[in-house]
Order: C-alpha cells, then sequence, then structure tokens
C-alpha cells in the first residue's frame, strides 16, 4: 500500500478530541477526505446555506389604532373598574412600557371593558353618551389586540435576539435553554387564540403571568440564533461531505464488483465511528429539536403580515415547508449526503444492514 495512504488512515482513524461543533464536523469531513485520498470539498456558495437577515424592526411592526383625545378621560369609567388601568397608562413608566408589559396591560383592559360594555348593553350604567363612548372604546381596543400581541413578540428584543444570525452553534452537549424557549413559544402561541375575534366572554389568559418570563427566557437564550447557526454548519458540512464522496467515487472506485477493499473497511469504520458516533447524534437533536421549534415560530409568523420584507423573511428562516426555504435546504443536504453514502458502501457491500 502507498505509504502516503497508510499515513493518512493512520491520521484518519487515530483519536483526537473535538469540542465544537465546527471542530467536530470539519474533522468528520477531513477524515473522510483522507481515506479517500483527495483534499475535502471546500466551501462555497454551491454548499452553503442561503439565509435572509431578520426584517428592521419597522417591518417588523404593525399599527396600532389611537384613542381618540379625551375618550378615557371620563370618571364614569370607574364603573368598569378601569380607572387604576388608566392612571397607570398615563403615568411616566406607562408611556414607555415594552411590548410584552404592554399585552400585559391591554389584555387586562379588555378583560375588565368586555363585560362592562355587555352590561351597559343590558341595562343603560350612566347615560346615552357614556354608552357610546364604551361602545368606540371597544371597537378601537378589540381592533388593537392582534397587532399589540403581534408586536409583544415580534418587535421585542428578545425576538431580536433568538432571530439573529449572529450567535456560535449549538454546542455538542445540547442547548440548556431549549425546553424554556420552547415552553416561552408555546405561550405566545396560546395567548393569540382568544384575541380574533375577541372571545366573549373574555377571561383573563392563565398563561399571561409566565409571558415576561418566556421572554426573559428567549431573551436569554437566544435558542434561535444559535439553531439558525448549527442548520448553516450543518449545511455546509453535508454538503461538501456528498460532494467529496462522489467526487472521489467517480474519479476511482473504491470496490470492483461489488467486492469490499481495505480501503472501503477503513471508509466505513469512519462512517461507524466519526459520523454514527459524532455527527449522527448532533444532527439528530439538531434536526428534532429544531423542527419543534420552527413550526412553533411558524404559527406566530402566520399571524400577520406586516410588510413585504417581513413575507420573504418569513418563508426563507421560518417556514418549514417553504420550497428553498431554509429548513428544506436542511432537509436536502441530509437527503444528499445519505444518498452519497449509501451509493459507496453499497458498491462495497459494506451498507449498514446489508
Amino acid at each position: 500500500m502507498p505509504l502516503g495512504l497508510v499515513l493518512s488512515l493512520i491520521l484518519s482513524l487515530s483519536g483526537c478530541g473535538v469540542s465544537s461543533p465546527p471542530a467536530m464536523l470539519e474533522d468528520y469531513l477531513q477524515r473522510v477526505a483522507n481515506v479517500l485520498e483527495v483534499e475535502p470539498q471546500a466551501g462555497s456558495s454551491q454548499t452553503q446555506a442561503k439565509v435572509l437577515p431578520l426584517p428592521s424592526r419597522r417591518d417588523r411592526r404593525l399599527a396600532t389604532q389611537e384613542l381618540r383625545s379625551g375618550l378615557l378621560d371620563s370618571l364614569e369609567l370607574r364603573h368598569c373598574g378601569l380607572l387604576p388601568l388608566i392612571a397607570e397608562r398615563n403615568s411616566s413608566l406607562g408611556k414607555v412600557m415594552k411590548p410584552s408589559i404592554q399585552l400585559n396591560y391591554e389584555l387586562q383592559f379588555f378583560a375588565k371593558l368586555q363585560p362592562c360594555l355587555r352590561r351597559d348593553q343590558q341595562q343603560s350604567i350612566s347615560d346615552a353618551a357614556f354608552s357610546e363612548q364604551l361602545r368606540q372604546i371597544y371597537q378601537i381596543k378589540s381592533t388593537n389586540l392582534i397587532p399589540v400581541w403581534w408586536n409583544s413578540v415580534f418587535a421585542s428584543e428578545a425576538m431580536e435576539r433568538n432571530l439573529s444570525l449572529s450567535r456560535p452553534p449549538i454546542p455538542l452537549e445540547g442547548h440548556p435553554g431549549y425546553g424554556d424557549s420552547l415552553r416561552a413559544l408555546e405561550v405566545m402561541v396560546s395567548l393569540a387564540g382568544p384575541l380574533s375575534p375577541p372571545a366573549d366572554p373574555f377571561p383573563l389568559p392563565k398563561q399571561l403571568e409566565r409571558l415576561e418570563s418566556g421572554h426573559e427566557s428567549l431573551y436569554n437564550g437566544e435558542y434561535g440564533s444559535q439553531l439558525f447557526s448549527s442548520i448553516q454548519l450543518l449545511i455546509d458540512i453535508l454538503n461538501r461531505t456528498s460532494l467529496t464522496l462522489d467526487r472521489a467515487t467517480r474519479q476511482r472506485p473504491l470496490c470492483l464488483n461489488g467486492r469490499s477493499s481495505t480501503q472501503a473497511e477503513y471508509l466505513r469504520n469512519v462512517f461507524d465511528r466519526y459520523y454514527g458516533g459524532g455527527v449522527q447524534p448532533y444532527l439528530s437533536r439538531t434536526y428534532r429539536n429544531g423542527r419543534s421549534w420552527l413550526e412553533l415560530m411558524d404559527q406566530l409568523a402566520q399571524q400577520a403580515r406586516p410588510s413585504s420584507d417581513w413575507d420573504r423573511y418569513h418563508r426563507q428562516m421560518l417556514d418549514p415547508v417553504a420550497e428553498n426555504g431554509l429548513w428544506q435546504q436542511f432537509e436536502q443536504a441530509i437527503q444528499r449526503h445519505t444518498r452519497s453514502w449509501r451509493q459507496v458502501l453499497s458498491s462495497c457491500g459494506l451498507m449498514p444492514g446489508s
């Protein structure tokens, strides 16, 4: 056997600790190339994921309808129990509420407003002017429920951190904040249900008390940003490995007449030890957890269409079934990688299960 092949096989089978996803995946690709005695495929636009950055906050926000000046000034609103909430909103802190705090406020306001309007419709609380005032406030507040909810989700700093493209990939041992992140999205999805149209009667959602802690989990965990990085990394390495396998075996078949060879046995060892023992568990967890997270994000993103830039972003980054979207690129890279390995190992009678 040529000395170069012997050295490459020794290097490919020697133990080498890897502590990060990029190191593990590059190591895997290099070992495949070493056994095949070729240079690993370089990264390029052909192998890399196509992604979009998060649109500006202006392109993500939904406009809300303003209450006419003086509409909330009537002392008669005491009959609805609304004066403390109105005072809170008019305070210095109330005028600069975070989107999540504003949603909490608006839901509490509406939960008091709706039964008050229904009582007034059955028997006038005050006079005709007050009844008309209630009707106008209700119309505006009910129209604003979905925009306020939407802005609490997609105009928040917590979501901006989750949808950025700046964080490193998910660690090899997994993301410690994944479960909290998923539960936060579940709360946000559940809050949207009774808002369009508003449920009648409109009870204050039980999940509301978990809203702020959910935002904190998203803000601190940044799972989405790390998921995007992991998917991009995996797409690139899987595609480069596929191309390396395809190119090498086209140039020189690994086995003749379906009979195994020493080189093929070494390649199968790399497959078992470095793909099966490292890459595949990381890939599987990223796929399983990422799909669950993305499906919830897609449910959230379907609730409104604030701009054409948002529509493009939604399709490319958050829709798991959109053609040529990030998740479908991931699916295609996995399928291509599986197909390349199957062709090589099957030609040598070394496919697992054969």
